[in-house]
């Protein structure tokens, strides 16, 4: 009996796994750059614009006069009624006073 070993063929490198490998080495390398070595805004940065908001919001002066005496609030009609709830109607009846 004669023993024979095949010798497997040698296949070519696997190209799409090595991509995949590489673009989430690129992935992960970026996100951790971005998250431990980038330089983070400083609090007093992003406060500072806030408030800068809130103080020229806070300067506004609104005369309510002025408002209400203009032409064109005057010609805006109401097409919804309001309709004030009677205090017979609020709730559920009582089940137990039958």
């Amino acid at each position: 009996m004669a023993i024979v070993i095949e010798s497997k063929e040698k296949k070519g490198a696997n190209w799409f796994a090595i991509l995949i490998i590489f673009i989430s080495i690129i992935i992960i390398g970026v996100a951790a750059y971005f998250l431990f070595f980038s330089k983070t805004p400083l609090i007093e940065n992003i406060i500072s614009q806030q408030l800068d908001v809130t103080s020229q919001l806070s300067q506004i002066q609104i005369d309510p006069q002025s408002i209400t005496q203009n032409k064109i609030f005057q010609s805006l009609e109401t097409y919804a009624t309001l309709l004030a709830p009677s205090l017979s109607a609020i709730g559920k009846a009582n089940p137990f006073t039958k």
